[in-house]
């Protein structure tokens, strides 16, 4: 009987496979070395400044918002020609635009200066402005052949002038005057009482009667 072959089987096999797994664990040592050191060298603004990464993107957010609001807003400012026009407009509006004054209505004239004025114009045969300070009340009372009439009747007629005048009374649309009027022609005077009423259109008193005073 033959005997088995006892002898140790080669080494050479079991050396080969013990140095690939060893080449295989120092490459993978060497790729986690390179990996540390490229995380090593790589800045981390976050780290650095000692806050989380969402805090500080937060904050580059707002940071660039405000910067650009504020550019935008600087875009829309005037410039300093526009703010100078500006101001140049603003003092000639001041200088040639003068406010409204509101003017009030002109008061009535004192009543008794009508009676001196109505035979001041007679005096001066100022017929028709004369003619204009009766009334129409007055004229178809007094002078039925109307202008022609009142202009036959004072032409050539001695001159009469005031004396003397008082108001009796006087409200916003008729007034009462007592005034003494003397006749150059006959030296006689006479006193005589005056009912005016006010014209608004013309701002005038105008005589309404004439009667006897005494």
């Amino acid at each position: 009987m033959s005997m088995l072959n006892s002898s140790p089987p080669s080494e050479e096999p079991r050396s080969d496979l013990g140095r690939r797994v060893a080449e295989a664990q120092d490459r993978r040592e060497r790729a986690h070395a390179r990996s540390r050191l490229r995380g090593y060298g790589a800045w981390d603004p976050a780290a650095a400044a000692g806050v989380s990464p969402r805090l500080l993107t937060l904050v580059i957010v707002v940071v660039g918002a405000t910067l650009g609001f504020l550019a935008f807003d600087a875009s829309r400012a005037p410039s300093q020609a526009e703010r100078a026009e500006a101001a140049e407009a603003r003092i000639a509006e001041e200088v040639f635009v003068q406010p409204e004054v509101e003017v009030a209505a002109p008061s009535a004239p004192d009543p008794s200066e009508a009676i001196a004025d109505y035979y001041l114009l007679l005096r001066q045969s100022m017929y028709e402005v004369a003619w204009s300070r009766t009334t129409v009340e007055f004229q178809g009372e007094n002078y039925l052949g109307g202008y022609s009439a009142f202009v036959g009747f004072w032409t050539g007629r001695p001159e009469i002038e005031v004396l003397a005048s008082e108001v009796e009374s006087q409200s916003q649309e008729e007034a009462s005057v007592v005034a003494e009027v003397r006749d150059a022609g006959s030296d006689r005077t006479s006193r005589n009482t005056y009912r005016l009423r006010f014209d608004a259109e013309t701002g005038l008193w105008k005589i309404v009667s004439i009667t006897s005073a005494w």
